[in-house]
């Protein structure tokens, strides 16, 4: 954020100094995602999974408790498929592929990623989240998640609703986010190449026996 996007802010909720601090808590926050690495058949599938929630949210929204999502994302379009393939490329383009960090600066990040974590598609794991592939959506599913969704919001003086679903889930800061990610990364090549000592190991002992 720049200068002046900072001062805008600062003006505009002098008087309103919770709605400010939640801004400012938001854009200092981020998640770390662990991913499945190289796995193919789960990307494939997890991607098809947010094409099926799609049909699901639209058939909610126009449904008879279609108010309720009027607020989600200030009621602009949500497209969970196209999200989902920004976040695979994301992925795809930190080393190994095995954990990305999103940062909630971006302004949509937060409200996409709160969630699709309602819908099954991340999995809390310690201190981040980790990909998973959800089954089914029923009704009871995403009415569940737009409400949880909905909860994080805050309503200044004049009536306005401020959406902060960043504090539906657990977040750390972007400087302990990249940190995590680091570690994960590590972990992965660490075991992967315990895995490939092991199988040298086998390979020369039968070599030896023979």
């Amino acid at each position: 954020m720049g200068p002046n996007e900072e001062t805008f802010y600062k003006e505009a909720f002098r008087e309103e100094p919770m709605i400010e601090a939640a801004m400012v808590e938001c854009r200092a926050a981020a998640v770390v995602v662990e991913g499945p690495g190289y796995d193919a058949k789960f990307l494939s599938q997890w991607l098809a999974a947010a094409v099926k929630v799609q049909a699901a949210w639209d058939a909610a929204s126009k449904g008879p408790e279609g108010e309720l999502y009027e607020d989600v994302f200030y009621g602009e379009l949500i497209e969970f498929g196209l999200w989902a393939i920004d976040f695979i490329s994301r992925l795809r383009r930190s080393r190994r592929a095995v954990a990305a960090v999103l940062h909630f600066v971006e302004y949509e990040e937060p409200h996409y990623f709160a969630l699709v974590v309602g819908l099954g598609f991340f999995e809390a794991a310690a201190d981040h989240y980790r990909m998973a592939v959800p089954n089914d959506f029923p009704p009871t599913t995403i009415k569940d998640a737009a409400m949880a969704y909905l909860s994080a919001s805050l309503t200044d003086s004049e009536g306005t609703k401020f959406l902060f679903p960043h504090r539906s889930i657990t977040t750390m800061s972007i400087t302990e986010a990249e940190a995590l990610q680091e570690r994960l990364i590590a972990i992965d090549k660490f075991d992967e190449d315990n895995r490939c000592g092991i199988c040298g190991t086998a390979g020369s002992g039968i070599g030896r026996g023979n």
